[in-house]
């Protein structure tokens, strides 16, 4: 007995409602049908029979071999992956903060060696510049008291 497909297309899993596989599949002679169903994501396979309930009792049908698909997705290890990540992150972390020292130590080195120099450059400067400019100003006060 050689079943004949009648009908194919698109239909929703019964159980993860994602858009799967259907078949309409001519049993036998006595015109029964069966409704078959595979899901792709969820390997759910899902079939009734349409015929009448002293044929259903007497007959087992086997179910249609579908070609194997590459789904359902491989699962993914959500953990390691994770880890990944975090591992990459810490080391450009690493490298950043490693940059951040390193330019922070440069400029406390050009800071100290301004310092040192400051004095050597206001006694060249002094002779040519207004006294007040490099002097500190003296703010007269007043009588009145706050801002």
């Amino acid at each position: 007995m050689v079943n004949r497909v009648v009908e194919r297309g698109l239909a929703r899993c019964p159980r993860c409602v994602a858009v799967a596989d259907y078949v309409f599949v001519e049993t036998g002679p006595d015109g029964g049908l069966r409704y078959e169903v595979r899901c792709r994501k969820c390997g759910e396979c899902y079939s009734e029979d349409s015929r009448e309930m002293a044929e259903a009792l007497a007959v087992t049908v086997e179910l249609l071999e579908w070609p194997p698909d590459r789904e359902p997705v491989p699962e993914v290890d959500w953990r390691e992956r994770a880890r990944d990540t975090a591992a990459v992150v810490v080391a450009r972390t690493r490298t950043e903060a490693e940059r951040m020292r390193d330019g922070l130590a440069r400029a406390r080195a050009q800071l100290a060696s301004s310092r040192a120099e400051l004095p050597d450059l206001v006694q060249r400067v002094r002779p040519t510049v207004p006294p007040q400019w490099l002097g500190r100003m003296q703010l007269k006060r007043s009588g009145q008291t706050g801002g």
